[in-house]
């Protein structure tokens, strides 16, 4: 993302006005929750793009912020939630993209989370540090994990299985998101931009992983970490 995009992501969070602190209740700035982002990140990791999603008016917040490394995976993503309307605690979590799929991609036991009382602050400080040590060994262990999913070929009728537990059992989907992953599994545009790749035209668990990722981008704020994380571990013990 050009330095100028970047500027104008965080002069729109800038605008949404803070609510006031109170004796059981401590707001952080979303501004603020990207700057610690930005400034505990290693040196050798290079700032490429903010992703932000705001509902209710700015209150609730979503959001990536990426970083380019040499490691395992070309991009390492920390994930971010926060409110200013207590509906939903401050959460973080590690995870990877790779250059030719704008998908994300979180393992299932890296979500922190904290609610907005007294103190937070200095529990976040040590949190997202937390978060940034992991994100360079998730980046291994996700590697991997897309190995293992390439590997695994499954057919239509495997596919509408698994997308039906994980929608009727696990709670994972909503119907539109259902919806969504049909069409990426039979119908997948796999250019580069479009969150799918080249290898998803191969009838694999990686296809359809894919196709699940892309559709969950729709998620709301509160949901959209767990949403993630849980999709991960539920693929992993398909296995």
């Amino acid at each position: 993302m050009k330095e100028n995009n970047i500027n104008k992501e965080i002069e729109i969070l800038k605008s949404i006005q803070l609510p006031k602190k109170t004796n059981s209740y401590s707001p952080i700035a979303h501004f603020d929750i990207l700057n610690k982002i930005k400034n505990y990140s290693p040196i050798h990791w290079k700032l490429m793009n903010y992703n932000i999603k705001l509902t209710n008016n700015g209150k609730q917040l979503f959001g990536t912020v990426d970083f380019c490394t040499s490691g395992y995976n070309n991009l390492i993503s920390i994930g971010f939630r926060n409110s200013y309307d207590k509906s939903v605690s401050a959460g973080f979590c590690a995870g990877s993209r790779v250059l030719v799929c704008s998908n994300l991609m979180f393992t299932g036991d890296i979500v922190k989370l904290r609610r907005h009382t007294i103190n937070i602050v200095k529990d976040l400080d040590i949190i997202i540090k937390e978060i940034i040590s992991y994100g360079e060994k998730n980046a291994k262990q996700l590697k991997n994990d897309m190995r293992l999913f390439q590997s695994i070929k499954i057919n239509n009728k495997e596919a509408a299985e698994i997308i039906g537990d994980a929608f009727f059992n696990i709670n994972i989907f909503n119907s539109s998101q259902v919806n969504v992953i049909k069409k990426g599994w039979i119908f997948g545009d796999y250019s580069k931009n479009n969150g799918l790749n080249e290898v998803c035209k191969q009838r694999t668990l990686y296809s359809l992983y894919q196709a699940c990722t892309h559709a969950l981008k729709s998620s709301r704020p509160n949901t959209i970490l767990n949403n993630y994380t849980k999709l991960h571990k539920y693929f992993i013990n398909l296995n």
